[in-house]
């Protein structure tokens, strides 16, 4: 999954701008995607801590996880 593709499955489910981060730590709680070394990791991120971090070596699965993530939290099921 590219970026593009996570940013429109986002936009489809109507998951708030604030609950997401795609480009490391965001302000407040959210969930986040951010580079790190040759990789890639999602966690999320509450008060400057990331908690349930993983790690992947592609954009791609790392992509699919942040989706995964936040399908879950929003109990939103994929269309």
């Amino acid at each position: 999954m590219t970026r593009k593709q996570l940013q429109q499955e986002l936009t489809d489910l109507k998951i708030p701008l604030s609950a997401v981060s795609l480009d490391g730590p965001g302000g407040g709680e959210c969930y986040a995607l951010e580079a790190e070394g040759s990789g890639w990791v999602t966690y999320y991120s509450e008060r400057g801590h990331r908690t349930a971090l993983r790690s992947f070596a592609l954009e791609a699965s790392a992509n699919q996880d942040l989706l995964d993530r936040i399908c879950l939290a929003f109990r939103n099921t994929k269309p």
